[in-house]
């Protein structure tokens, strides 16, 4: 159930999910610029820059204890006296075990959860929570039930994650796209169950600008007029 207490006024807050490379980061660059076309405010969170910053960059006494304890129950070295966690050593852990990613999300998600709503309460305007597993994570009631679902073909992550820089490697990201698969299952069993406002996009094939100012304004529309 989305809670009333999550509700923001003024705001209009939604968040965008979807598997790897389907295209979530490009869709919240361009709904930047529609808003700022239509003098708009438009904020863009992404949980993984938060993630990450807890993980790699936080001097945050409690950020600390999490890394502490994630060390620990994972068994993942940590970097210096500060215990900074990679995110790389961090992915093999929770990507090849699902028990690993349970206890992950116990420690974690809580303090990520809050560190969402805090940045939320100091913002106006339409606010983008960007991440790929908001239903998995606990987060509808953080974008107040309303989400933009991205989906590709398997085909197309590959050849977009080929031509791209990432970081990963390729076995982890093969393996988080069998993972995601599983999180798209989920999303289409349970989403009635928590009355979200869900808006589906198939970005398969790379759609042109046009398509996504359209879904820019479906999203805009789905607030019913309260931004």
């Amino acid at each position: 159930m989305i809670s009333d207490g999550d509700k923001m006024k003024n705001t209009g807050v939604f968040g965008i999910t979807g598997g790897i490379a389907t295209g979530k980061t490009y869709a919240c660059k361009l709904f930047q610029w529609f808003a700022t076309e239509q003098g708009l405010k438009f904020h863009h969170i992404s949980i993984d820059v938060l993630r990450r910053f807890l993980l790699g960059k936080s001097t945050d006494k409690h950020h600390k204890m999490i890394r502490k304890e994630l060390a620990k129950r994972l068994a993942i070295r940590v970097k210096g006296r500060k215990g900074f966690i990679d995110s790389r050593d961090l992915g093999e852990k929770i990507f090849y075990e699902y028990k690993n990613m349970r206890i992950y999300r116990k420690i974690i998600n809580r303090e990520i959860r809050k560190m969402v709503r805090d940045k939320i309460s100091k913002l106006k305007g339409i606010i983008c929570v960007e991440w790929s597993q908001l239903l998995e994570d606990d987060l509808l009631p953080v974008v107040q039930g309303h989400v933009l679902w991205l989906y590709c073909t398997r085909k197309q992550q590959i050849e977009r994650l080929s031509s791209s820089n990432s970081r990963l490697p390729w076995e982890q990201i093969k393996r988080r796209i069998a993972f995601q698969a599983l999180s798209t299952n989920k999303m289409r069993g349970n989403i009635n169950a928590e009355k979200v406002k869900v808006i589906s996009f198939n970005t398969t094939g790379n759609p042109p600008k046009e398509n996504y100012r359209g879904l820019f304004d479906r999203v805009l529309n789905s607030f019913g007029g309260a931004v």
